[in-house]
Parts: structure tokens; sequence; C-alpha cells
């Protein structure tokens, strides 16, 4: 009985797919994904960081817990461009930022979107804030006025809070 090459060659193939198969390791039965940063200031929309237009800076609580920083406004005024004033005798009663060199007014401050400047003086006092609080900050260094109003020339800094807990208080 005589074979047929073509029935010697579909079988030699055959053969060799499974030995080439038995190579790859098997798949992760946890696999684990990254998702990438999404940032809502810049744009008021969320945006992959990458796809952002501004220059920005975001701080996680895991930079804000690893900084050797005493307060909100030692953890801003150790970004290049931003400036930290504080006012007051012996080392301040009130901490203001500038950003980019413009003034304490020119620098807009929000949490959870809101507006912490003060509407007579046009400056943010980041002293009244506790570190443990903070979610997230969001710096957007330049120009953000026709987004934030004109207290954003120099830029804008928006400070997420963490979520309370449910039947629980912290001081």
């Amino acid at each position: 009985m005589k074979r047929s090459p073509y029935f010697l060659v579909f079988f030699l193939i055959l053969n060799l797919s499974a030995i080439i198969r038995a190579d790859d390791p098997p798949p992760d039965p946890n696999p684990v994904s990254t998702l990438e940063e999404i940032v809502v200031t810049a744009t008021k929309t969320k945006e992959k960081r990458k796809n952002i237009p501004s220059n920005v800076i975001v701080k996680d609580e895991q930079d804000i817990r690893e900084s050797t920083t005493q307060g909100l406004g030692e953890i801003l005024a150790n970004e290049p461009g931003l400036d930290l004033r504080t006012y007051g005798d012996y080392g301040g009663a009130a901490e203001a930022l500038r950003i980019r060199g413009m003034s304490d007014h020119g620098t807009q401050v929000l949490v959870n979107g809101v507006s912490l400047n003060s509407p007579s003086l046009g400056q943010a006092d980041l002293g009244g804030i506790s570190l443990n609080n903070i979610e997230r900050i969001e710096i957007v260094k330049g120009s953000g006025s026709l987004l934030y109003g004109s207290g954003a020339v120099g830029g804008t800094v928006q400070i997420i809070t963490k979520e309370p807990k449910k039947d629980r208080t912290d001081l």
C-alpha cells in the first residue's frame, strides 16, 4: 500500500503545531490589569494624563503619605514653579500659594470643585486643610481662566478629599 506524500506533510504539520503549543506557559488564572491615571482638573472632563495639553502634576494619597512635610502648603511648595508664602507672625498665620510667579489671587485653589479663594482678598489659605483628608491633589500650571474664572491666571490646584466612611468619625 502506497501512502500519499500530502498525507505525510499534513501529519507532520499537525504534530509540529502540537509540539510548539506545548512550550507556551499556561495562562495566569488571576490576570492583573492596571488602569491609566485619570485627571479631571485640566479639562473638566475625565482624560488620560498623557492626552492633556496642560502641564499637570498629580500627587496621590501614597505620595502624600510618604512625604516628610508638615502640611499641604509644604507639599505644594516642593513642586517646581510653585511658591508658598506665609503671612503673619512666627511662622505665619496664613499660607498662600503662587504658581509660576503670579500673585496669590492669580492662583485658583479648589476643594472638590468648590473655590477656596477668599472673595475679598482673592487668595486661599492652605493652612486649614488636613493632609489626612486628602485623596489626591491635581496641580495645573498655566492659565485656567476659561475653565475656572479670573482667579486661575497662574494656575489651578484641585484638592480631592477622601470619601466619608459610613459610621465612622475621623479627627
